[in-house]
């Protein structure tokens, strides 16, 4: 290796996602030193338990969070939705419903006027849906009651939801003469046909990466919900809804062609024995996360890796997994990308010595040598 450490850009974001937490333990990212930026998500549910009625409480909270986190130099990345939706909106026929667009910039203006002298960065939902498979009508799927139109729905719905925030969060904040910034979150993974010389694996995994990846951003992109989820009609205030794009990355899936199964895009997952970690049917691999970034650099947009990780039992694997996938971010901005921020996902079972390394790490604002040669020697530097 020809340097001690591994650089990353002055003013790089090092920041730690976890599980939405319960009020009392919202401070706890404070008590990680090394880090200065933090996920948080606020709870829709809790904030707003009656229609157009918001909790006094829960909002103090919130902001007591938002101030702590700027007070310490730590940059909050705020999610406005995770789960569930408000039990209001579920009896109106939750995403479904036309009314949820309208109730979700109404959840975004409030939260700008409570919360946005602490905010800059807002993330309208934690990688809203995105395909036939993945929608549902409530905060949960619901068995037995998959239906492609009602699916359809949703997902416009979730469109025109997350377009109508991103005007209302900028205009609210134009008023607090602020700036804001905002993102999309998406949960990307690279999809692999099973078998290498099957044209019809191949068509299905591009199928999956077409519509699972890209669809909901092309559209907004363009202004256009583009068929099969809409008409291709233009739809001026969609367009160019979102000023940086959130990636979350965490695995490779390979697929096999399945004629039966048209709405999971003729394909179904296979799990792969020999891949480097294999839980929930995944192979967790880190070259994934540079073509990701690769892939995500022709929109133009400043990039956030806001989740980051897999599930291992050794902890030495999950501490080499952190360096390597760390190696293709840094890859990936050496080479031109606008990757601006990484946050690594840290269960509140993880390990010491991971929190360790990864302060480690953020305080260097790089990659030494020597954890190189401890956990991945083998790497390509």
């Amino acid at each position: 290796m020809s340097a001690e450490i591994l650089h990353f850009p002055q003013g790089f974001l090092w920041g730690t996602a976890s599980p939405p937490l319960q009020l009392a333990e919202e401070s706890v990212p404070l008590k990680s030193p090394g880090t200065n930026a933090h996920g948080v998500s606020i709870e829709w549910s809790r904030l707003e338990p009656e229609e157009g009625a918001w909790a006094t409480d829960v909002v103090e909270h919130y902001a007591r969070v938002m101030g702590s986190l700027t007070d310490n130099g730590i940059v909050p990345f705020v999610t406005l939705h995770h789960s569930p939706v408000p039990e209001w909106l579920v009896k109106s026929g939750g995403w479904e419903s036309q009314r949820a667009a309208e109730a979700f910039e109404q959840h975004a203006r409030r939260a700008v006027r409570s919360f946005g002298k602490s905010v800059r960065h807002w993330l309208t939902a934690d990688a809203p849906p995105s395909s036939a498979c993945h929608m549902n009508v409530g905060s949960a799927p619901t068995p037995g009651m998959r239906s492609l139109k009602r699916d359809l729905r949703v997902y416009r719905n979730t469109i025109w939801a997350h377009a109508r925030a991103y005007h209302a969060i900028h205009d609210e904040t134009e008023k607090l003469g602020m700036t804001a910034h905002v993102g999309l979150v998406r949960n990307l993974r690279i999809f692999d046909p099973l078998r290498k010389g099957s044209i019809l694996d191949a068509f299905a995994a591009g199928l999956r990466d077409t519509f699972l990846n890209w669809h909901m951003l092309n559209s907004l992109r363009a202004g256009v919900m583009v068929y099969p989820f809409g008409f291709n009609k233009y739809v001026p205030e969609v367009e160019n809804c979102f000023d940086f794009v959130v990636v979350n990355y965490c695995s490779r899936q390979s697929v096999r062609f399945a004629l039966g199964r048209p709405l999971n895009f003729f394909g179904e997952r296979t799990g792969d024995a020999e891949s480097v970690g294999s839980g929930f049917d995944r192979e967790i691999d880190p070259d994934g996360l540079y073509e990701i970034l690769a892939s995500v650099s022709r929109f133009g947009k400043p990039v956030y890796i806001t989740e980051n990780g897999g599930a291992k039992d050794s902890c030495h694997e999950r501490c080499r997994l952190m360096v390597l996938h760390m190696k293709q971010v840094y890859d990936a901005i050496r080479l031109g990308g606008d990757v601006q921020g990484y946050f690594l996902f840290l269960s509140r079972n993880d390990a010491d010595s991971e929190r360790k390394l990864y302060r480690r790490i953020c305080a260097e604002n790089g990659l030494p040598a020597d954890l190189v040669r401890r956990y991945c020697p083998d790497a390509v530097w």
